[in-house]
């Protein structure tokens, strides 16, 4: 190998790489940052690190590294950056040692054999301005010291088992722009409030679990302002209504709140929110009825689900850019209205489960073929996730 002793960054990012990755490398006497993330194929294993290791960033996220995270990772003091997602090593729970790197800003160890409970040896890592143990099998409550986190702007958890509810410390995380606790087994209340002070957030994902999310202490604070989300998943949330702090909402993108217990009619401010931006529309399995816009004004909306509702009236016009539209189980009537024939990107239609009448549009043959349409029989139509930094 060429003498490399002088190298302090070596980034092969997304290179296709295969193969064993030298383990010399690691030892290089000036080495800072090495990323070698997104390729699949390369295989490698960590050594024992020295003390005189000058390491800042490592990143081996999405390749196919085995074997263990040693202890003696706790051996590189000035590491800042750890990146360690969806690899294969053999540990089953996540490194005590880990909790000694105190200069740690970034820790990514999702998607990871690691389970059980988060450690309490974390707790030291109060430097982190990301950190996400998402898609693995960590159990257990979410520590309430992470509410000591105050640089805190990325936490994952979501695609776990945790459980318990949501510490009250997180009312201390003033500087979170993105929470993802999605996919749990959380409970307890979670109040709208206990997110006010970050005023930066934008990304909240609460959504499957068995949370019970309470607005009614927000909605008549009128001189507080409310966050611009772009992500918003509120599933399965106990919700009883649309939150009022979504009738002033211009940048939102995806809205999900399937799941819950929300009766009545859609209030017509919803129609108003994000029309530039919206893409993506969830609103089944709750219990609400009467007609919707006859067009719907989301210009840039790629799916929307208003299945298992009792919707009633005309099936909604939609832009060209659909690619789902999830209508099910409905009361909706009327024939389908060639202006379907616009859709002509849609790849998933489910219309099953109306009153509807009539022949389907000839255009709908011309879909592409991608196209998914549930069997049409007796005149009724029966029955596609941010913030990475190298």
């Amino acid at each position: 190998m060429t003498n490399l002793s002088f190298l302090t960054s070596l980034a092969l990012r997304e290179c296709d790489l295969l193969g064993e990755f030298p383990l010399r490398i690691f030892n290089l006497p000036n080495l800072k940052f090495l990323s070698v993330k997104f390729n699949q194929y390369l295989t490698g294993h960590f050594p024992e690190f020295n003390r005189s290791s000058p390491l800042i960033s490592l990143r081996v996220g999405f390749t196919s590294f085995l074997g263990t995270i040693p202890s003696s990772i706790q051996n590189l003091n000035s590491l800042q950056k750890l990146d360690v997602a969806q690899c294969n090593f053999s540990n089953s729970l996540v490194p005590s040692a880990l909790g000694n790197l105190r200069q740690l800003t970034y820790l990514d160890i999702s998607a990871s054999s690691f389970g059980g409970p988060v450690p309490d040896s974390l707790a030291n890592l109060t430097q982190l301005t990301v950190f996400r143990i998402a898609t693995s099998s960590s159990t257990g409550p979410i520590p309430s010291w992470i509410g000591n986190f105050s640089k805190l702007e990325y936490l994952c958890f979501a695609f776990n088992g945790l459980n318990g509810s949501i510490p009250a410390s997180f009312s201390n995380l003033i500087n979170l722009q993105i929470l993802c606790l999605q996919s749990n087994h959380l409970t307890g209340v979670v109040e709208f409030q206990m997110f006010q002070k970050a005023q930066n957030l934008y990304k909240l994902e609460l959504g499957s679990n068995n949370l019970e999310f309470v607005i009614e202490q927000f909605s008549n604070v009128m001189d507080v302002t409310v966050q611009q989300f772009t992500i918003l998943d509120l599933n399965t949330c106990n919700l009883k209504e649309f939150p009022d702090f979504q009738r002033n909402q211009t940048k939102l993108e995806r809205l999900e709140m399937s799941g819950n217990k929300i009766h009545g009619e859609v209030p017509n401010w919803m129609w108003n929110i994000s029309k530039e931006t919206l893409i993506f529309v969830d609103i089944s399995d709750n219990f609400l009825l009467g007609e919707l816009p006859v067009v719907i004004p989301w210009v840039n909306l790629l799916c929307l689900k208003l299945s298992n509702n009792s919707f009633r009236g005309l099936l909604p016009i939609l832009p060209p850019s659909m690619r789902e539209y999830r209508a099910s189980n409905n009361k909706f009537t009327g024939e389908i209205s060639p202006l379907f024939c616009n859709m002509n990107s849609l790849m998933y239609l489910d219309l099953s489960k109306n009153n509807l009448s009539g022949t389907l549009p000839q255009c709908l043959g011309n879909f592409s073929e991608a196209l998914m349409l549930p069997q049409y029989l007796d005149s009724t139509i029966q029955q596609q996730k941010q913030f990475d930094d190298d």
